[in-house]
C-alpha cells in the first residue's frame, strides 16, 4: 500500500506468492523496504476492495510523470 501526505493509503497490491515483485517497478525497492504490520482480515480485504491495484506507477495519482 502507498500513502498520501495525510496518511491515508491511496493504493493496494495483493502481493501473494510474488512478493514485492507484484508492486509496479517503480515502487518495488519501497516496497520491499517497507515497515510491515500486522491488519485484520476484515481490513485486509476493505482495503483490497476499496483501493486501486494499477499495473504501472503512472497511474498511481501523483505519478503520471512516470509515463
Amino acid at each position: 500500500m502507498i500513502g498520501d501526505e495525510d496518511g491515508s493509503f491511496s493504493v493496494c497490491w495483493d502481493e501473494g506468492y510474488n512478493g514485492h515483485h507484484a508492486v509496479p517497478g517503480a515502487f518495488r525497492d519501497k516496497a520491499y523496504l517497507s515497515q510491515r504490520f500486522d491488519i485484520s482480515v476484515k481490513e485486509y480485504n476493505r482495503l483490497r476492495r476499496e483501493l486501486p491495484s494499477p499495473d504501472y506507477a503512472y497511474e498511481v495519482k501523483g505519478y503520471s510523470h512516470l509515463r
